[in-house]
């Protein structure tokens, strides 16, 4: 049930009752018991057809759900017929006395009126799976969708109905029926924190002067940080049209930043270096079937991205060192929402460029190999033959274009060096204090550069295309014991034969 050309007429007279879905009557009943009159269903509310139309109430839909008294959450349900109430079902539950003893208890609860009452101990219902501000997509598959996300995030209260209690969610934290996420922390928390960015900040007093630019870089900070871990999350959702990729978080990007000149096909300009070092996070996806974004954006896949670096909130490191430069970037919105869809984008940047191919594409039992190429004297090594895969990550499978990727000079293939991160430990990704001993952290271990893989699309233009995002780890051999320190290994992007190339990427 939705609204389209063909119906909407009809339906600005009047819905029949028997023509909602159970979700909607559902939704309807909830409305009627709270009290509230008008109810916003985008499926109904929109016209579904109409570009125009779609295209405006997309662009206001962080005002739709940020200034909603509630939002109601089916999240059990699979689609529209799922509806909000479950059946009455019983289940086991474990209940611990006040003297210790535990006993099982087969409990048949009352969808409506609350699965727990007067029990004079804790009851825990399994199934919410919540952790992290993860629901289980297996149970809860409208949290697999990604307009929901957005959705979610934005509204200031959420009531989700699962299979075997409501969850409420807020602003202030999480809680549910059995209270087993008694005042969890939400992410909309984070959300209501952040500071806006101030292109030409007014300090009126020079007293002030310092304290106050040094809070507008710490909010700064912190919409960076809080940005990509919405992006993460949000990636992780699936999308009936693929286009909707930029839309479906256009939401979250104006309440992130209201300067939105600043926002560049789901990148923000101030960070635009730290939001290019992303990779996917569970190997090659499919590629979408329609343009979506330059390929240096982490919209350009239907994957689930994932930032790297220190800077991501991972690993320990004593400094860094860009070798890339933006020398221009650009983003052309497709209508006049600045973050929706886009139409084109390029990238123009300096940086070492080293030619290389990949070898294993043809085969489904050899992981990826990289080998570069030494213009010195015109031969190829292959990198990382210990483990190529752990430092190999593609945006999309190869193996239709084996020939061309896998081509001697002109290559098809380059890598462009981003950063690296000089570090203690070694590690600056999925690491924590815990992987740590005390006599690790003063030993210098060497050092972590990312790189870009490209495609050449043009050699005359020097204009490129990203396919997939690399990791080189120089570590340290023969470890001096008095001053553990000890020469690093270069062997991707050494100096005496890599020089910085301006290149456009597409």
């Amino acid at each position: 049930m939705r609204t389209n050309e063909a119906t909407f007429e009809a339906n600005k007279k009047g819905i029949a009752w028997n023509s909602l879905t159970k979700t909607f009557q559902d939704a309807i009943l909830m409305a009627r018991r709270l009290r509230i009159r008008w109810l916003w269903i985008d499926a109904l509310c929109i016209i579904q057809d109409r570009e125009s139309d779609w295209a405006r109430e997309a662009a206001n839909m962080a005002s739709v759900y940020e200034n909603a008294y509630i939002t109601i959450s089916a999240t059990k349900s699979r689609d529209s017929n799922g509806g909000l109430f479950s059946r009455k079902m019983e289940t086991n539950l474990i209940l611990r006395s006040k003297n210790g003893n535990e006993y099982i208890i087969r409990v048949f609860a009352d969808p409506v009126e609350g699965a727990v009452k007067e029990f004079n101990a804790y009851c825990y219902f399994d199934s919410w799976h919540w952790k992290r501000n993860r629901f289980s997509p297996s149970l809860y598959p409208l949290m697999g969708r990604g307009w929901c996300y957005q959705e979610r995030i934005l509204s200031p209260r959420v009531l989700h109905f699962g299979h075997q209690e409501v969850l409420w969610e807020c602003r202030t934290g999480v809680t549910c029926e059995c209270e087993e996420l008694q005042d969890m922390p939400s992410l909309k928390s984070a959300l209501g924190k952040l500071g806006r960015r101030r292109s030409n900040p007014s300090v009126p007093s020079p007293k002030r002067k310092f304290k106050a630019l040094t809070e507008i870089q710490r909010r700064t900070n912190i919409n960076d940080r809080t940005w990509r871990t919405i992006v993460q999350g949000y990636s992780n959702g699936a999308l009936t049209r693929p286009s909707d990729r930029l839309p479906a978080i256009s939401g979250l990007a104006k309440r992130v930043n209201m300067d939105t000149t600043d926002y560049l096909a789901g990148i923000w300009r101030p960070s635009l270096l730290h939001d290019l070092v992303w990779r996917v996070a569970h190997g090659p996806g499919p590629r979408p079937t329609c343009w979506i974004a330059p390929s240096w954006s982490w919209a350009a896949t239907n994957s689930a991205v994932k930032f790297v670096g220190p800077h991501s909130g991972g690993g320990k490191f004593s400094s860094r060192t860009w070798h890339l430069t933006i020398l221009e970037v650009s983003c052309n919105p497709k209508g006049s929402d600045p973050t929706g869809q886009v139409v084109s984008g390029f990238l123009r940047a300096k940086g070492p460029l080293v030619p290389a191919y990949i070898s294993g594409l043809a085969s489904s039992d050899r992981p990826y190999h990289l080998h570069r190429f030494h213009p010195s004297d015109d031969r190829y090594s292959e990198l990382f033959p210990e483990d190529p895969s752990a430092d190999l990550y593609l945006d999309h499978p190869l193996e239709d274009r084996v020939e061309e990727f896998t081509a001697a000079p002109p290559f098809a293939i380059y890598c462009l060096a981003m950063v690296t991160f000089f570090t203690r430990y070694g590690l600056v990704e999925d690491s924590t204090e815990e992987d740590f001993t005390e006599d690790s952290i003063e030993i210098d271990m060497g050092r972590c550069t990312y790189f870009l893989i490209l495609r050449c699309t043009d050699i005359a233009s020097q204009t490129y295309q990203r396919i997939g995002f690399g990791r080189e780890i120089e570590w340290v051999r023969n470890i001096d014991p008095q001053t553990r320190r000890g020469p690093l290994v270069t062997r991707l992007f050494p100096k005496e034969v890599t020089k910085d190339t301006v290149i456009k990427i597409e």
